[in-house]
């Protein structure tokens, strides 16, 4: 889906407006915003938290426009919330210490770099590549403790991200590994992670994926 920038400042006024007709937004826990995220929304939504104060789940989708430093305003003024989904997108190292430092509740997180994969790069450096995603994984690792769900389609991170997760993550159940093209997992490596989570979907897995 693709939505013409113009048409951004359309859609946040819709959101702003039916929030403004919820009442108080006791009843809003859930909040998916797909293509069209833009920081001044998020302002809205972290100036005005009391109309989402019992959100608990908030998925983005490609909203490019948001910058990571909004991202990280809006977690502050959400510290309640218990999954969180980012999906094609890129969020820097800081952005993904923000989430987990400020939301202490945690318990679900989703980085699915779903259209991040080595064919999107002409001038493609694995090494750099997978430093960064091992980054972002020692990232979760370090503020996210108490996960039970996390998702890392298309993730490229390397088995040394992948133990930073398992050693700082107890009490993961569930584990996307799928498309994370870049991890080795033989032998004890493969055991020590199934043996730390209760489902694990392996880089093999078939790739049946909906957002």
């Amino acid at each position: 889906m693709y939505v013409d920038p113009l048409m951004f400042c359309e859609f946040n006024e819709v959101v702003i407006q039916a929030l403004g007709r919820s009442g108080d937004g006791d009843a809003l826990e859930e909040l998916t915003i797909e293509f069209f995220g833009t920081d001044k929304l998020f302002y809205y939504f972290a100036a005005f938290n009391m109309l989402l104060r019992n959100l608990r789940r908030v998925r983005l989708i490609g909203c490019w426009e948001l910058n990571n430093e909004m991202i990280v305003k809006f977690v502050e003024a959400h510290p309640m919330l218990e999954e969180f989904e980012l999906i094609l997108m890129s969020p820097e190292i800081e952005t993904i210490e923000g989430i987990g430092r400020s939301c202490k509740n945690l318990k679900s997180f989703r980085l699915n770099y779903r259209a991040r994969t080595v064919q999107n790069y002409t001038d493609f450096d694995e090494e750099s590549y997978v430093y960064e995603a091992n980054g972002e994984a020692t990232a979760i690792a370090k503020t996210m403790p108490n996960l039970r769900r996390l998702d890392l389609y298309g993730n490229l991170l390397g088995s040394r991200g992948l133990q930073a997760i398992l050693d700082g993550c107890p009490h993961l159940e569930f584990l996307d590994l799928r498309q994370c093209t870049f991890i080795s997992l033989k032998g004890d490596a493969l055991k020590n992670c199934v043996e730390k989570v209760k489902e694990v979907k392996l880089p093999n897995n078939p790739t049946c994926l909906s957002y």
